[in-house]
């Protein structure tokens, strides 16, 4: 079975909480996020959190520091069924690259 794959950039994400896929719940089936970059983008440190909503918030990184200049990598798959929607946030505003 053939597979597409998708990649989804997001720029200067900050205090007020984003999501993917852009305002919309996932839909029906699965799907698999295979990896998960997040870039501090700021000259100070930054506290992030990314949490799937679905109903309730299921926190997948709560309240990580990204020192300056540094990035996180997440490289372990996480599924995401239909109704799920992934948020990610930023203590500081525009500081956040995904």
């Amino acid at each position: 079975m053939a597979q597409n794959f998708k990649q989804i950039k997001m720029r200067n994400i900050g205090t007020s909480a984003t999501d993917i896929p852009d305002g919309a719940n996932f839909p029906t089936g699965f799907h698999t996020l295979i990896g998960l970059n997040l870039a501090n983008t700021t000259a100070n440190a930054i506290t992030v959190s990314v949490y799937i909503t679905n109903t309730n918030n299921y926190y997948i990184i709560k309240d990580m520091t990204i020192p300056s200049g540094s990035a996180f990598t997440h490289d372990s798959k996480i599924v995401l069924l239909s109704g799920d929607r992934l948020y990610f946030v930023s203590d500081t505003a525009t500081s956040l690259d995904v």
